[in-house]
């Protein structure tokens, strides 16, 4: 809680332009709190002193206010209290693993954890749950394919049920299928292809078409081997269900299909996460050539880009090569799908990261770090022609505008020119002409007069500082300001 004092107290959110914060505003602390000068983080102890007593100790705080937005707040210790928690605020959780447990201190137990807390909590309130176990997507399948039949070449057979599930991996394309087949209880390889493969070799490759249906295919006898013959003789298990219904919310996940001994309920402490819907058709004619570019290994720096950019659950990449400071090596800027954020302690993350490693180069250093995201307003004024109706042409050009200036559509250090969104205003059909009043950056307070272009920032080289991700920019999801003109 701010304390009282004559000085104007600043509020920086990261979407909006700085507030005024006044006495008696409450203030939710979003991460270890840091010392203005160098950024040093301060010991709980030290923190719960300097609070509300030591002028001369500036915080540097990332907090969220009584709006929800989230932000930057420097100010003296002496400035602030601790409150308790109050009833309506949310709980939060997150998951942790333990490095090693510290000798017994009489009564207590202490640990030391791999990594830093992501958040901030209030003693009184904390609860440890153990006993966690790591859960993918899937319900497992177990069926009969068929028959296998010696004379006959290339058999293939289509899975009962659909989606196949795919779980994230380390492996090139960052998936691993969760199929398994056996023949005559003899479990067969899967491949991505079966050119050149043995003429005795047991495996197979699989094709999944756009209603998501997954077709097993054996060898021919000269690139694969050919199935024996039997009755019955070739089973599957496998996992069905894959995609963004699966990135269920934090508790959400409370039912067993089985219960095992000793285990009462369940339920997931986070938000699931790493789901993702099939390709669309759009996507794969961009990824399917960056896996042929990269044949499994990274070399150049557009190798580090064209891999990541065809791992599964990132949708955009932008590499580069810093030779100075803190990011030397290869500096990689990574999106998830749909502009999701990538946490460091997600198995997309991980798995990208270790993939780089293996099949890139071991003795060039790697830094991946998340996208920043740079949504820009505009207004315009349209002159729509008189045989037009202004209530479907209105609609359509901010259809446009969104679909244009989305996420799938832009591109890391790209900008947003006036010319070029004028062009894409009056290509729809009944736009005349068309006038924008503004085109601005929302972390950037609106300029006087329209600038010709918004500009991104891409990562620079520094001899002090860890550069920052690649800016995306994309439109607000708030509404578009349309006015047609006489």
């Amino acid at each position: 809680m701010v304390l009282n004092g004559e000085t104007i107290l600043k509020f920086k959110p990261e979407d909006a332009n700085e507030i005024d914060l006044t006495e008696g505003d409450s203030l939710i602390l979003y991460a270890a709190p840091e010392q203005e000068n160098g950024g040093v983080m301060m010991p709980p102890k030290n923190f719960e002193d300097a609070l509300g007593k030591i002028p001369s100790v500036k915080l540097k705080l990332r907090v969220q206010d009584r709006d929800g937005r989230i932000g930057i707040l420097i100010i003296p210790a002496n400035r602030l209290r601790l409150e308790k928690s109050h009833k309506n605020d949310p709980e939060i959780s997150e998951i942790v693993v333990i490095d090693s447990i510290l000798p017994p201190d009489r009564d207590r137990t202490s640990f030391k954890l791999k990594q830093s807390l992501q958040n901030c909590y209030e003693r009184a309130t904390v609860r440890i749950n153990a006993n966690l176990a790591k859960a993918t997507h899937g319900e497992t399948v177990n069926e009969v394919l068929g028959s296998g039949d010696a004379r006959l070449r290339n058999a293939n057979f289509t899975l009962k049920q659909s989606p196949l599930t795919y779980i994230k991996a380390d492996t090139p394309s960052g998936r691993l299928s969760t199929l398994k087949v056996r023949v005559n209880d003899l479990e067969w390889k899967e491949k991505a292809t079966l050119f050149q493969q043995g003429s005795h070799d047991r495996v197979y490759a699989t094709l999944t078409d756009a209603e998501a249906h997954t077709t097993v295919r054996f060898g021919d006898g000269k690139e694969g081997g050919l199935l024996p013959s039997g009755d019955h003789n070739i089973r599957a298990s496998y996992r069905k269900g894959l995609g963004l219904a699966g990135n269920v919310p934090a508790g959400k996940l409370s039912t067993l299909l089985t219960r095992p001994l000793g285990v009462s309920g369940v339920s997931n402490p986070e938000p699931a996460n790493g789901g993702a819907d099939g390709e669309k058709q759009e996507a794969a004619r961009t990824n399917a050539p960056l896996t042929v570019k990269t044949l499994e290994r990274a070399v150049s720096i557009q190798d580090y880009q064209d891999f990541a950019r065809a791992f599964a659950g990132i949708a955009k990449a932008h590499a580069v090569k810093i030779n100075i400071g803190p990011g030397r090596g290869v500096f990689l800027t990574v999106a998830g799908d749909d502009g999701a954020p990538l946490t460091e302690n997600s198995d997309t993350f991980r798995n990208l990261l270790k993939a780089l490693r293996d099949y890139g180069d071991p003795l060039i250093p790697l830094r991946l770090v998340n996208y920043r995201s740079v949504p820009f307003r505009l207004s315009a004024k349209i002159k729509i022609s008189s045989d037009a109706d202004p209530d479907i042409v209105l609609p359509e050009v901010k259809r446009v505008l969104r679909e244009t200036f989305g996420f799938e559509r832009s591109e890391f250090g790209k900008g947003v020119a006036v010319d070029y969104v004028l062009a894409v205003i009056q290509n729809v059909a009944g736009v005349e002409a068309g006038f924008l009043d503004a085109l601005y950056r929302v972390d950037r307070p609106p300029p006087p007069k329209v600038s010709p272009r918004l500009t991104v920032a891409v990562p620079l080289a520094s001899y002090t500082a860890m550069p920052l991700g690649a800016e995306l920019l994309t439109l607000d999801p708030g509404p578009i300001t349309l006015e047609v003109m006489p």
